[in-house]
């Protein structure tokens, strides 16, 4: 596309606020249109007598529930990508679609989110072939090596130890990102990982950041204190989802792998012997059983893994009891329920260009992610640069427990809207809060609290698979959670407005006040404890359902180091429900390494097996912990 010239005005530069606008506004029609052809597409490919026939069933080796990381089994999935989710600067607009997200939403909190309608948090959750991948922020952080030692400790396997798991770390990347080492990085692997083509303001960040002594580094091997460039999945401008790199390529060619889109399973069957053997789905309004020969593994994220299990009856007993379902296997599913909440600081205004959507955003930008894949289409909303650090509360000095997220996006003219609707907040409180600054270049940044100390709780509403569960966060329950997230925010305001890098900008902080905190004094431990409390995100990391733990007396685990739900045969989680300590960075990464791990347990336990134990001895066997399905190999 070439530059359009007219009496010596470049018309491609000039902005299109309306016509973007407009465009974001036909967005969820856009989404809509294609679900429809999709599903209605899937809908006749499904037909046959078979379909229909309430006594057919089909028989696999291996079904595994939904998409988001476990690669080399049988899947039950929702549909296909839509067309807009590879472009990373949609990622904000495809949530709260219906077609593209489960729309969770979280109980009303006490002391927190408080500018939230109905002091609600919006948990999205991606549909579809690859999961929430289609629906992130692309953001590759694997954590701190002492998030999965501390695993290690806690269920006696040394194989989770962060040197142990390196090694499938490497086995999924294919890195092209900042920091080039094969000590810690892969370059066969599916996923690719990359840097951003199109920065504005990353460097002032790591910049500043060294002024406070934090050198930059990778944060992706070796983790501590530190800042960085962002490492993301994308490739050429676009989303590289784990439906791109472990699904499309070998869905063509993998005769035994089955996928069937639109099927939702509404249960996992277990036998006497509390083996499972098969699931219940409804596809297209049917209600189908599928067999499975060797194992069920579950693979549906934080907050459908915990609810399948217990609409199975594998769960809390009195829960269980209460809503009239059997309980088969009392554990306590959903009952470690963690997130990394999160808060959003800015406006920090200054005197340095970075992204404007009203201004950046025209057929230049068009032109240049088109055909190079940059420019601001190519920004994950202006997020750029990554920073970690330790508070006084953290476990240990090279453990950090706060996380920073720089976005040099500016003040558009419809931020607020847009985050009114994406957060969930009352209507009219940012654009209060935004309205004074709209159309300056401005810095925001998420501050992210890695290591929260609060736990909370995921129950049914109801015996329905339909209804949506009960989600309880408990967002700063325990009080140390809203210290450190107190010096955080005071941290990265000084970091603004105390170094030389950023006030040779002109850097500050909005002066006016976020509603609903006028009374305290402004910049104080008070004012910014009433931000926090009323500004309350998530960063849509949920984990810690299914924990991981040891097979005996151990009050928190539902699964063991194999990933094998307790008291039960045959049956698996494979998701970031089974980490027992959230990670103290984002979890696309660690939700990834889980799905490897998981490939790599199968693998091999079924290369070992051969006929267990003969039949007097199964069926007399009282020790469950004895279970001969795992236990004989040669």
């Amino acid at each position: 596309m070439a530059q359009v010239r007219a009496a010596g005005l470049n018309l491609a530069a000039i902005p299109f606020p309306l016509v973007a606008r407009l465009s974001f506004m036909s967005i969820p029609t856009a989404v809509a249109m294609f679900a429809a052809m999709s599903y209605y597409g899937d809908f006749l490919k499904a037909q046959s007598p078979n379909f229909y026939d309430p006594s057919h069933y089909e028989e696999f080796d291996f079904i595994v529930g939904y998409p988001a990381i476990a690669k080399y089994f049988f899947w039950r999935v929702e549909e296909m990508p839509t067309p807009l989710e590879p472009i990373p600067s949609m990622a904000v607009y495809l949530q709260r679609l219906a077609s593209t997200d489960y729309q969770y939403r979280t109980t009303p909190q006490n002391n927190s989110c408080l500018a939230m309608d109905e002091q609600r948090s919006l948990w999205p959750r991606g549909k579809g072939l690859g999961g929430t991948s289609n629906l992130n922020f692309m953001i590759y952080q694997r954590g701190n090596p002492r998030d999965y030692d501390e695993l290690a400790d806690i269920t006696g396997d040394e194989e989770w130890r962060y040197q142990n798991l390196l090694q499938f770390f490497k086995k999924s990347e294919d890195y092209h990102g900042n920091y080039g080492n094969d000590k810690y990085h892969g370059s066969t692997g599916p996923l690719y990982v990359g840097k951003l083509k199109t920065t504005y303001l990353a460097d002032k960040f790591v910049e500043a950041a060294k002024e406070l002594g934090y050198p930059e580094r990778d944060l992706n091997s070796e983790q501590s204190a530190g800042f960085s460039q962002l490492d993301a999945t994308l490739k050429d401008g676009r989303r590289w989802s784990t439906y791109e790199a472990f699904i499309r390529p070998i869905e063509p060619y993998r005769s035994n792998l089955v996928i069937y889109r639109y099927a939702t399973v509404i249960k996992v069957h277990l036998d006497r012997r509390k083996s499972a053997y098969g699931v219940t789905y409804v596809r297209h309004g049917m209600q189908k059983f599928v067999r499975a020969r060797r194992e069920v593994i579950i693979s549906a994220g934080a907050v459908d893994s915990p609810k399948l299990l217990l609409l199975s009856g594998i769960g809390p007993r009195s829960q269980l009891h209460d809503l009239g379902l059997p309980c088969r296997a009392n554990l306590p599913v959903g009952q470690n329920l963690q997130d990394h909440v999160t808060t959003l600081v800015g406006p920090f205004t200054m005197r340095a260009k970075g992204l404007l959507i009203d201004r950046d955003l025209n057929l230049n930008a068009l032109n240049a992610y088109m055909r190079n894949g940059e420019g601001p289409m190519s920004s994950l909303a202006g997020v750029s640069a990554v920073g970690f650090i330790t508070s006084a509360l953290s476990k240990d000095p090279k453990w950090p427990d706060i996380g920073y997220f720089m976005s040099d996006s500016g003040v558009h003219r419809s931020l607020a809207d847009d985050f009114t609707r994406i957060l969930g907040m009352k209507e009219g409180v940012l654009q209060k809060y935004y309205g004074p600054h709209v159309g300056s270049d401005a810095n925001f940044v998420l501050v992210m609290l890695g290591k929260p100390k609060s736990v909370g709780e995921l129950r049914l509403r109801s015996r329905s698979p339909w209804d949506k569960p009960l989600i309880d966060p408990k967002y700063f329950s325990h009080p140390d959670d809203i210290k450190t997230m107190k010096h955080a925010v005071k941290f990265i305001v000084g970091l603004y407005e105390q170094t030389k890098t950023y006030r040779e900008l002109g850097a500050k902080l909005a002066s006016n006040p976020f509603p609903g905190c006028e009374q305290v004094a402004f910049k104080s431990d008070a004012y910014f404890e009433c931000y926090i409390r009323h500004l309350t995100m998530t960063i849509y990391h949920p984990s810690g359902t299914c924990a991981m733990g040891k097979r005996r007396n151990d009050t928190v685990a539902v699964v063991d180091s194999q990933l094998r739900v307790l008291k039960t045969r045959g049956l698996r989680v494979a998701d970031t429900s089974v980490l027992r300590f959230i990670t103290n960075a984002n979890l696309n990464a660690p939700a990834i390494l889980v799905g490897e791990k998981a490939a790599f347990l199968v693998r091999r336990h079924w290369a070992l097996q051969f006929v267990v134990c003969s039949k007097i001895n199964y069926y007399l066997l009282l020790n469950e912990e004895r279970l001969c399905f795992y236990t004989q190999r040669v």
